[in-house]
């Protein structure tokens, strides 16, 4: 079942590990990457907690790359994550949005109400996109990405990649076509479900590591002030693949903040 059809003839490529009657957690990759980008370094100590569901958002990886504009409507979005669901039978999952992966929370929200999920994870995270949220990059820069094969980007976000992970995050950038990273970023949201799931309680868990050179973490935890449960940690010396550089604390943290909300209701 590693691919998933959706209405608009797009597939969804997405996989699963660990034991299915445990707490889940589906992954949500950033920007050009893809699920393997956590895969290939994850401590298998993730699936022994946690059932971990993983998938190549549209236009990334081994999923359908659609270059229609209505292909990146918000409702699609939703539905790819709602195809995913469904296809594993999750139940009220966690969620965890690493960077740029962290808008598509937003698009979930925006078609449900709070207790779709039992709780939100940002990981080095871009909340939302909009004109505040997120800058809309120029063309010059998108050309310069795909032709640099993601090296200076790669670099930017890790220190501590292996040469293999490095391979296969440039392999992802090099895979991605110009026009549908444009469209990946150019495409606007609605935030009001999210914000308003926030004020009803629904539990958010945000780390952002103090050496992360693409994003700044805690600044970017402003924007979520609207949320009543909310909890920030800050990873000494951690970079933007903060399960590189300090994997044992920032597992450790997310598993035990998901185990002490799992039976909450919101």
């Amino acid at each position: 079942m590693p691919f998933l059809p959706l209405a608009d003839g797009t597939l969804i490529y997405a996989e699963a590990v660990g034991d299915a009657s445990k707490p889940v957690l589906v992954f949500i990759h950033g920007l050009a990457l893809g699920l393997l980008g956590h895969h290939k370094s994850a401590d298998p100590r993730w699936s022994e907690a946690l059932y971990l569901v993983r998938y190549d958002t549209r236009g990334h990886g081994q999923s359908g790359m659609p270059t229609d504009a209505a292909a990146w409507e918000s409702q699609r979005l939703a539905e790819d994550f709602d195809a995913v669901v469904n296809a594993f039978g999750l139940k009220n999952p966690f969620v965890l949005g690493w960077s740029l992966g962290a808008t598509h929370i937003a698009d979930v929200l925006a078609f449900h109400p709070p207790s779709y999920l039992s709780g939100i994870i940002h990981l080095a995270a871009v909340p939302y996109i909009t004109e505040d949220a997120v800058a809309k990059p120029s063309s010059d820069a998108m050309k310069s990405l795909i032709s640099n094969a993601g090296i200076s980007f790669i670099d930017l976000c890790t220190d501590d990649a292996s040469f293999e992970l490095q391979a296969v995050c440039r392999g992802y950038v090099l895979a991605q076509p110009g026009p549908v990273a444009q469209l990946v970023l150019g495409r606007t949201q609605n935030v009001t479900g999210l914000l308003t799931a926030g004020e009803q309680g629904l539990p958010l868990l945000a780390l952002a590591g103090t050496d992360d050179l693409a994003l700044n973490g805690s600044i970017s935890y402003t924007f979520m002030e609207p949320f009543k449960d909310k909890e920030f940690v800050s990873i000494e010396g951690a970079d933007h693949m903060a399960w590189l550089t300090d994997k044992d604390l920032m597992r450790e943290t997310i598993v035990a903040w998901i185990y002490k909300n799992v039976h909450r209701v919101v």
